[in-house]
């Protein structure tokens, strides 16, 4: 409903067309603009009764503007062609409905204004016109005014941007400048400082919700210690609970635009700490209250108004993410556990979170079923093959290699030529010794012609050294072929690269297992090697035939150990059961496991880590 005062028709302000030209042209704010422009249009229309311009709201809904000639004149009636024009969006014109209009030909005219984003205003004038070409002066006067409203519209909207703009860079820097503190103290000391630096606060004092209720102020700007001002303390705290209760802004005094609230505690700091207006604000982050911020002018500032204490709270509500990842930082593991509890807990028993609500149920479960129930408790450990008789083949005296037909990994006989070593002087040193000795037998039969008894003696002395030495030489010569000792496989041992080089007496040269018999050796954990007795059972995969399971019987544990790979190990041997060891070679490495008896489930997964817990605390306690 529009309503205003009774005045006359054609009644004109006291102001001439040059005075309002000037107000128009020197109008600030958007009331002293929209009054100059209806007061032109209404000295640019002839016969006009009353004009009225209403705007469009945030909201959607229009409101009064301006009225010419003057406030107090009643345009009511002007409300259903301003409706029509609102609704379809064009010009209307239609018989005057209002006081006189059936004494006289009155016509109201509503023309609807776009905008940036639609229908900005509506005006709406009641003329009396004296001729159809008179009416139609009206309307292109109607037409070439709105262009003014329209650009007075987008003017506004573009200068609230460029404030908007400036709010936010601020902020912005705001939030820069604290980013890069990572202490959480720290950051609300030099937040503090900001804010008192940008919004011309003397004092700017910064709190912390605590979850259970309550709050606790951490940082004061331009004071490194405020323990010992108690008083100013309370009353700050004071404060900000006033502002925690009633949970909104609380501003003392009220400034323009402002709403009201209960402020006893803020004016008490103001009239006590010599301060001229105090303002409490919250901190947001996802939201919850992490914080409480009070700013506070001295008299020569302005009082906090709606549109300030607007960019507050947007530099505010930027830095709160900050703040509330550097208090989690800040706070205690226990605080962090609790909430990460509570938070938790709030998913399990809310609506959603279904994952989570299905994940824990299965990880209850699990946890039950590993409780209670049981399985075989095996020890694990690396295992490789090696003969159960293992034979080497040396060098029988000093020599070079002459021929070395097999290597590692050949398959030999019992007595197969393995190597050869050089035999040429061997053969050189036998027919010295086999010419010797014919000298001597023919020494020998001259001696006994002669009957000379006492060469006799000495010659079959010197017959029987020679024979001697003759026969060791045909040993050495039988010794250079180095056989076999038994049939198996070439385990060590490759001369093929070595022909001609010198070995020495007692060199071993090659390395046989036989294929028919094969001991297992287990490297055993320090930690595992409790558990591990002779004549338990297990099984072994190797390698090469993962998809085999042969089985094993621990024979043997070593009592001492040694470092391999890093670790202490004990040296376990174990035998394979008959018949598994047809596709086996010596060398071969694999897993073995050694069952040894029925155990809880979360023991057997969680042995190892209990047993390091235990050594880590038995190692720290006094």
């Amino acid at each position: 409903m529009i309503t205003g005062g009774q005045g006359q028709a054609g009644e004109r302000p006291l102001l001439s067309e040059d005075d309002v030209w000037r107000v128009f042209a020197a109008a600030d704010t958007p009331q002293a603009f929209h009054a100059a422009w209806l007061a032109l249009l209404g000295r640019r229309i002839p016969n006009i009764c009353v004009a009225l311009l209403l705007v469009a709201r945030e909201d959607g809904s229009y409101a009064p503007a301006a009225i010419w000639p003057d406030t107090l004149r009643d345009a009511t009636h002007l409300g259903a062609v301003a409706e029509k024009a609102i609704r379809s969006g064009e010009g209307v014109v239609q018989a005057g409905s209002g006081e006189g209009a059936g004494t006289s030909r009155q016509v109201e005219i509503a023309y609807p204004i776009a905008g940036p984003s639609g229908l900005s205003a509506v005006v709406v004038v009641e003329v009396a016109p004296s001729s159809t070409e008179a009416l139609r002066r009206s309307l292109r006067e109607l037409h070439w005014a709105a262009a003014w409203i329209g650009r007075g519209a987008a003017d506004t909207r573009l200068a609230q941007a460029e404030a908007r703009v400036v709010e936010v860079n601020g902020a912005l820097d705001l939030m820069a400048a604290t980013a890069e503190v990572e202490r959480f103290d720290a950051l609300a000391m030099s937040l503090a400082n900001e804010l008192s630096a940008r919004f011309a606060a003397h004092r700017v004092t910064l709190a912390i919700v605590r979850p259970r209720g309550g709050h606790k102020i951490q940082a004061m700007s331009q004071t490194a210690t405020f323990d010992r001002q108690a008083g100013l303390v309370d009353a700050v705290g004071t404060a900000m609970a006033e502002a925690q209760h009633q949970g909104r802004i609380v501003a003392w005094p009220p400034g323009e635009g402002t709403r009201r609230g209960v402020a006893v505690a803020h004016r008490r700091l103001c009239d006590g700490w010599g301060s001229a207006s105090a303002a409490t604000l919250p901190i947001v982050a996802q939201g919850r209250t992490i914080g409480l911020a009070t700013l506070e002018r001295p008299a020569e500032a302005p009082p906090f108004d709606e549109a300030e204490i607007g960019r507050i709270g947007l530099a505010l509500d930027l830095v709160a993410p900050l703040m509330a990842s550097r208090q989690a930082e800040h706070r205690w593991l226990s605080g962090r556990l609790r909430q990460g509890f509570v938070r938790t807990l709030h998913h399990l028993i809310g609506p959603r979170h279904m994952l989570l609500k299905a994940g824990v149920l299965t990880a209850v479960l699990a946890g039950i079923f590993l409780t209670f129930a049981t399985g075989s408790f095996r020890v694990t450990a690396k295992a490789s093959l090696e003969g159960a008789i293992l034979r080497a083949a040396v060098s029988p005296f000093d020599g070079f290699v002459r021929e070395a037909p097999v290597r590692a990994g050949d398959v030999v006989e019992a007595g197969a030529l393995l190597a050869r070593l050089e035999d040429r002087d061997l053969r050189f040193e036998r027919l010295k010794w086999r010419s010797e000795l014919q000298k001597l037998e023919q020494r020998q039969r001259d001696a006994m012609a002669k009957a000379d008894r006492v060469n006799i003696g000495v010659i079959d002395a010197q017959l029987a050294q020679a024979q001697a030495e003759l026969s060791l030489v045909e040993e050495k010569l039988t010794r250079t072929q180095i056989l076999a000792p038994l049939g198996g496989l070439v385990v060590t041992g490759d001369l093929s690269q070595l022909l001609g080089t010198p070995v020495e007496t007692g060199k071993v040269l090659f390395e046989i297992a036989p294929l028919t018999s094969y001991r297992v050796v287990l490297q055993v954990l320090d930690h595992d090697i409790a558990h591990v007795r002779p004549g338990q059972a297990g099984t072994l995969t190797l390698t090469g035939a993962a998809e085999t399971l042969l089985p094993l019987t621990i024979e043997r544990v070593a009592s001492v150990s040694g470092p391999k790979d890093g670790v202490n190990q004990f040296r376990v041997e174990a035998r394979l059961a008959g018949g598994s060891e047809a596709q086996l070679r010596p060398g071969m490495e694999g897993v073995a496991k050694i069952a040894i008896d029925e155990r809880r489930l979360a023991w057997i997964w969680s042995r190892g880590l209990l047993d390091r817990l235990r050594l880590f605390f038995w190692n720290w306690m006094p």
